[in-house]
């Protein structure tokens, strides 16, 4: 029987008004169980999660963010950890579900995957929300965003590489209360946008059209330049950047593949492909199971027919997947599994992942800098069904 990540009751909130769990030892186990539940067994559980969550990044603040949009439900919960202690967030008023979520100078901003031309914002953690339509000509969802500078940035479906096109994308600061509009640079009026990536302050859209990548300051979004060249062979659907450097990851025939950059988006190289049958949930679908950190670039990918996650850690980028050291956790019994999100800080690297036609979630661990991970013992059983779609520092 899958047991997942959280065990989520109505009793949480009587027990994390009553007890803030201060942090204990460093941690010490590679992995452990994240419950929410008011048993002492459970409140041991939890101390040992929170150890785990203090090695994300000693001492730092993290939103965790979940959706049961998949079963036709409301998650309207999202969790934090802060100050040494995990507690739940309950809200009203919101989106029913978070599909996508980034934090600016600690205003939350998410994405529902269902209202058109709509973001969420919250300033007081959940307390009250508000739903902005942004003025435009087109309607439909958003479906990327991402935080780079003082701005948040967003995208739709199509954006616009031309000033006469009508798909713009539009940023906000973190008032959240005027958006302006920002363009790509392409070859054509618009382009389907792959994905979003913020490094240094630069802002980079992976387009479906050749040279596939643009980029520009995330102050002077109308300054944006096409890549010189780029020998992957279509756009990125998921991007990370890091140090004037970028890793991208490539949906492939019939092979999933990187591509790297290491002068700021202006040349792109095809660097390899990953193994075949492993599969990579893109951007479009998820957050994408791609990230950066000190250390370097860190990948998740899984094999469906043996439900194995395999794991990737670049040190620049620039290796090729076939000489990057990898590694590769079971992780069934649970069907459709798939890696929603990453979240790297030191040596720790977190991945999220949602199986059982996302009713079911967990989060993955490793404590050595991505080099090996390993899975939840997971013993408790959340009542509701949803999963994890985010985990997000906040900032």
């Amino acid at each position: 029987m899958y047991r997942p990540l959280f065990q989520i009751r109505p009793a949480m909130r009587i027990w994390r008004n009553a007890n803030r769990l201060a942090l204990g030892t460093m941690f010490g186990t590679l992995f452990s169980c994240l419950q929410l539940d008011p048993s002492v067994q459970n409140r041991e559980n939890l101390a040992q999660a929170v150890n785990l969550l203090t090695a994300l990044n000693g001492g730092s603040q993290y939103y965790i963010f979940l959706s049961n949009k998949l079963n036709d439900g409301q998650a309207r919960t999202f969790l934090k950890y802060s100050n040494g202690a995990l507690s739940r967030i309950d809200y009203s008023g919101g989106p029913d579900n978070i599909w996508k979520a980034r934090v600016l100078d600690g205003t939350i901003f998410a994405l529902d995957n269902s209202t058109n031309d709509t973001v969420w914002i919250t300033k007081d953690e959940g307390t009250t929300w508000t739903q902005v339509d942004v003025p435009g000509l087109t309607t439909d969802v958003f479906l990327h965003m991402e935080v780079c500078g003082s701005r948040l940035y967003l995208a739709k479906s199509l954006l616009a590489t031309d000033p006469s096109a009508y798909t713009p994308g539009y940023y906000t600061d973190a008032s959240g209360s005027s958006y302006s509009e920002w363009r790509a640079s392409g070859v054509s009026l618009e382009s389907i946008p792959g994905d979003l990536a913020c490094g240094n302050d630069r802002l980079y859209a992976s387009l479906d059209m050749t040279p596939f990548l643009s980029f520009a300051p995330a102050a002077a979004p109308e300054s944006s330049t096409s890549a010189t060249s780029n020998t992957a062979p279509r756009e990125f659907s998921a991007m990370a950047a890091r140090s004037g450097t970028l890793l991208g990851i490539h949906y492939g025939d019939p092979f999933y593949g990187a591509g790297y950059s290491s002068d700021a988006g202006a040349n792109v190289v095809a660097t390899g492909n990953f193994d075949a049958g492993y599969t990579f949930l893109s951007s479009t679908e998820s957050e994408g199971a791609l990230t950066a950190s000190d250390a370097g670039y860190h990948v998740g990918l899984v094999y469906q027919a043996t439900a194995t996650c395999k794991f990737y850690r670049f040190s620049t980028g620039a290796e090729s997947p076939a000489a990057t050291a990898s590694n590769t956790v079971d992780c069934g019994p649970y069907t459709d599994v798939e890696l929603t999100s990453m979240a790297a800080s030191g040596s720790t690297v977190a991945a999220a992942y949602r199986a059982n036609g996302g009713s079911s979630t967990g989060i993955l661990i490793s404590s050595d800098g991505g080099l090996s991970f390993e899975k939840l013992d997971v013993s408790s059983v959340w009542s509701d069904q949803g999963y994890i779609t985010s985990i997000q520092p906040i900032r």
